[in-house]
């Protein structure tokens, strides 16, 4: 290795040719140089709250089938944590340190990117039950998701609110009700719908109700034995509303 050389070079033996008597054997030095490596920092990519690992680097140049372990003092400068944000990324990741085996010299040091993406908050609306053509309650709900110990007034700004496209004017039915308002600090969060919003809005008909007027009726009944009877009904008007509708038997 390098740190042995130079090495010390000499001839040896017995000189098996009597024609010959050796005066003086004289020595010669091998240096042995380091090798060239390349080394690399290794990128990658999380999701803003989560705590990733160090990814280390690579290297090219190496020889005798070694690997990186052999780089002692090099490490990764990775630095990125749950609280890393989205707005700052990417992040440049760099070999730092000083290489303790004088087997390798650097020759190139080269950087990558680390990428953190927004984690997801989730709008989730109270169901609610209305009547056909009565007013909307307000709509509430919560927002699921956050990390960090983050929270809506920490992270976020804007209102949050809960609406619905359905109207008390709208048919029976299950309707949407989706959140909205709100945008997530430094862009360390997307927004999405509950699946259970898309019916958590449920509009029923509003109950039919009746009136009857009957004005002057005239009932007459004769009854011929206990087996048979018959009914005479005389009025001179009669009119019901049912949902809305007049309309009159005769």
């Amino acid at each position: 290795d390098v740190g042995s050389s130079p090495y010390t070079l000499a001839v040896s033996g017995i000189l098996s040719n009597a024609n010959y008597s050796i005066t003086a054997r004289n020595t010669a030095a091998w240096s042995v140089t380091a090798a060239p490596i390349t080394v690399t920092a290794t990128g990658g990519t999380s999701v803003y709250g989560s705590s990733p690992s160090n990814p280390g680097f690579t290297v090219t140049g190496l020889v005798n089938s070694q690997t990186t372990s052999v780089l002692t003092g090099l490490s990764n400068s990775f630095g990125i944590t749950s609280a890393s944000d989205v707005g700052s990324s990417p992040y440049t990741l760099a070999v730092s340190g000083i290489l303790s085996n004088a087997n390798y010299s650097i020759t190139a040091r080269n950087t990558a990117d680390w990428s953190v993406t927004p984690a997801t908050l989730t709008y989730l609306a109270t169901s609610a039950v209305v009547t056909s053509g009565n007013t909307f309650p307000t709509f509430t709900g919560i927002v699921n998701g956050f990390v960090n110990t983050d929270s809506i007034a920490t992270s976020t700004t804007g209102t949050l609110a809960f609406t619905s496209l359905a109207t008390p004017a709208s048919a029976a039915g299950y309707y949407a009700i989706n959140g909205s308002g709100l945008t997530a600090n430094n862009g360390n969060y997307v927004f999405t719908q509950a699946s259970g919003n898309s019916t958590a809005l449920r509009i029923n008909s509003a109950t039919p109700t009746e009136e009857h007027t009957i004005t002057n009726p005239t009932v007459l009944a004769a009854h011929s034995d206990d087996r048979d009877q018959s009914f005479q009904r005389i009025a001179t008007s009669v009119t019901w509303v049912r949902d809305g509708a007049v309309g009159c038997c005769f």
